[in-house]
């Protein structure tokens, strides 16, 4: 019985979400690609900045500059969105962050 309702409760969140936010979370009315889904947009729409066009952060710092970021793998700080090909990766990236984005910064202006 518990695994009805448990499938049921989780039927209705995934097509309520789905419903109001699309695939990725994004508003219908949002078209920033860097939208996570996670507020209201209007006019006036403001967005966190996708860092190294979503390339992976932690391979950027790393003089890697052809490794795509993944969604499912970000980290906000500071109103820019970090992508990463790997939760690894992310983890790694996060240990130094300021010595790593330094890096990864001045491998992006290189490339």
């Amino acid at each position: 019985m518990n695994k009805i309702i448990m499938t049921l409760s989780l039927s209705l969140f995934i097509s309520s979400c789905a419903h109001n936010h699309g695939w990725w979370g994004n508003h219908d009315n949002c078209n920033h690609s860097s939208c996570s889904g996670h507020h209201s947009c209007d006019d006036n729409c403001q967005h966190d900045e996708a860092m190294y066009d979503m390339h992976c952060a932690y391979s950027m710092s790393e003089g890697n500059y052809g490794m795509k970021g993944n969604k499912n793998y970000h980290w906000n700080h500071n109103g820019k969105n970090y992508y990463f090909s790997s939760e690894e990766n992310k983890k790694e990236f996060v240990k130094d962050k300021n010595k790593n984005i330094e890096k990864a910064n001045k491998n992006w202006e290189k490339r």
